[in-house]
């Protein structure tokens, strides 16, 4: 009896001994709280201090009122003439029926009250804050694409050079209802398939040159053609349907500071 509780008593000290050796020789993990990692965001960079990207069109924006256009010129043929009637815009009209980017600077057409000037001569009479610049529907009977190309590109270096301080918008084209361009008797190369090649050739223009494009084209295009009931000879818009025109043009505009914005210097990490 005494032998089996000595024998318990010394396997309960040896336990004991056990674990206090084993405390003392062991080191225990100290717990350490996490740490949450703070990510920096990224910084956001406003629209304005983005570098203008000129091979897209102008992006909608904050609608203007018709005192925006106060101080623009519009130069272009007589589709140009027809929105500068009866659009409500206001600004300068500078148009001739037939004028051309091969006739820019040679047309006499803009009567004042010193004589018949051309277009570009017009343009030193005044500084402008906006320059809309819309031809290319005349031009659709030439067979020289280059040659047209690198006429609409010397038309906005004549006009820049005029008007160094002006916004210059341009234009590409309306489309044709060619249904009734045959039905009035239009010309046999007033065709949709030429048109949309002239358009490719000002959108490359633009972004050449640096200037901002306007997609009327895409504003008034379905299925490639212009409504039949948009106009009555298939080239022209119906007075009514220059609103369409207007509202485009008070709904994509930017600015020359907008237009000039440097890109922002890359830093690298040291």
């Amino acid at each position: 009896m005494h032998s089996k509780f000595l024998s318990a008593l010394a396997a309960s000290v040896c336990a004991v001994l056990l674990m206090v050796t084993c405390t003392a020789s062991t080191h225990l993990p100290v717990y350490q709280p996490a740490v949450p990692t703070v990510t920096e965001p990224e910084p956001v960079v406003p629209p304005d201090a983005l570098p203008y990207d000129f091979s897209l069109p102008v992006p909608q924006s904050e609608p203007v009122e018709n005192e925006y256009f106060a101080d623009a010129a519009f130069v272009g043929d007589s589709r140009t003439d027809g929105f500068c009637l009866f659009s409500g815009a206001g600004g300068d009209n500078l148009t001739s029926t037939g004028l051309s980017v091969f006739t820019l600077e040679t047309k006499k057409a803009i009567r004042t009250d010193t004589g018949t000037l051309t277009v570009l001569e017009a343009l030193e009479r005044k500084q402008y804050g906006k320059v809309y610049l819309n031809l290319g529907v005349n031009e659709l009977g030439y067979n020289n694409d280059d040659a047209f190309y690198r006429a609409y590109c010397a038309a906005i270096d004549a006009i820049r050079a005029r008007q160094p301080d002006a916004v210059i918008y341009v234009q590409t084209l309306i489309p044709l209802n060619e249904g009734r361009v045959r039905a009035s008797g239009g010309a046999s190369y007033l065709k949709n398939e030429k048109l949309l090649r002239y358009n490719s050739m000002i959108c490359r223009a633009a972004q050449e040159k640096r200037v901002p494009l306007l997609d009327l084209y895409t504003e008034f295009a379905v299925d490639g053609q212009l409504p039949e009931d948009f106009s009555r000879d298939g080239i022209h818009l119906t007075a009514a349907h220059y609103a369409i025109q207007l509202n485009y043009f008070k709904t994509h505009t930017v600015t020359m500071e907008q237009l000039n914005v440097t890109p922002q210097p890359t830093e690298v990490p040291s």
